[in-house]
């Protein structure tokens, strides 16, 4: 197994989840943009502030070009590999 999975090395097809967050007005267009990416079966969830998807990671700076093309303000994205990396370094307990 290697530590590359879930990193910026990451070049498999294997699916994350990762969350964008943008304002809520922009939401559908964010999903339209995803699914235009990766095709209408993706995973999506809605959220307050952004969506949910499950993607490979390497397109997580693709959907971000398509998004400030369309002048869609980007405030974070997070990954749950990212998470799963910050509570091993920082000794986070669940």
């Amino acid at each position: 197994m290697t530590t590359d999975i879930g990193t910026p090395r990451d070049y498999s097809e294997s699916k994350h989840l990762v969350y964008f967050e943008v304002y809520p007005t922009t939401i559908g267009k964010v999903k339209e943009i995803v699914q235009q990416r990766l095709g209408v079966d993706v995973l999506l969830i809605e959220q307050e502030f952004g969506i949910t998807c499950e993607i490979p990671i390497q397109i997580i700076p693709e959907i971000i070009r398509e998004l400030s093309i369309h002048n869609i303000a980007v405030y974070g994205v997070i990954t749950t590999n990212l998470l799963e990396r910050s509570n091993s370094i920082y000794n986070i307990k669940k």
